[in-house]
């Protein structure tokens, strides 16, 4: 495989990203879901971009002999070792308490013990944690443990805000409040201005269409 088994493998992680405007991007090795598209990036510093290495392409891919279904199988085993999903609620989150970790728990807290409590934070304990809205075994699980389906939103390409469905949501105001955060933080941390649901029935997370304010939802990601 060209030193991928050796050299590469082990350095794979994943980045989620707005698609809008990446048609120059069709070269890159990706996953696009409706308007969200899911990279992957070599760890290393470059010290040229003063970041992680550059994103991985299909020729890179072609080099080391691998298909695209084994990259990012190899990806997400590398995020979920190295860079493990945390679900918090919003206090702990901010106080970065990692230790309360909803996803690891048996029982949550009795503080954080209920369905109407605002919001819950998953990210990660290093960075591009919103990178876990696109695993479907990570919302299930998050829905389970939160018991009930989940309302998604962005805050950044870092973090997402789930809440549990209840009647009474107020959709566009959640669609406004999304809008005016992506505003006020950097535009290299923007991710996305719609919100989402995810069914836990149907292993659907959906975009919620501006003009719903109802539980159906027009574009499903993954089902």
């Amino acid at each position: 495989m060209n030193g991928y088994e050796e050299k590469i493998k082990d350095r794979l992680f994943l980045e989620v990203c707005n698609a809008a405007g990446r048609e120059e991007w069709d070269g890159l090795a990706h996953q696009q879901k409706e308007n969200l598209m899911l990279v992957c990036r070599l760890s290393g510093y470059d010290e040229k971009f003063q970041r992680d290495c550059g994103l991985v392409t299909r020729e890179q891919m072609e080099h080391w002999g691998i298909e695209e279904e084994v990259l990012f199988q190899d990806a997400w085993a590398n995020m979920f070792a190295k860079r493990p999903p945390l679900l918090m609620d919003f206090e702990d989150a901010y106080g970065h308490h990692y230790d309360q970790n909803i996803l690891s728990m048996e029982k949550k807290p009795e503080r954080i013990w209920r369905t109407d409590a605002d919001f819950y934070v998953l990210t990660n304990n290093m960075d591009h944690g919103a990178v876990y809205m696109m695993d479907e075994a990570t919302l299930q699980k998050s829905a389970e443990k939160l018991d009930g389906n989940l309302i998604v939103l962005p805050a950044s390409i870092h973090d997402v805000y789930l809440m549990v469905e209840r009647e009474g949501l107020d959709m566009e105001r959640l669609r406004n409040g999304v809008y005016g955060a992506n505003r006020a933080f950097p535009e290299a941390d923007y991710l996305s201005d719609e919100i989402y649901r995810y069914d836990r029935d149907t292993h659907r997370l959906s975009v919620i269409p501006g003009s719903m304010q109802e539980e159906q939802a027009g574009m499903v990601l993954y089902q």
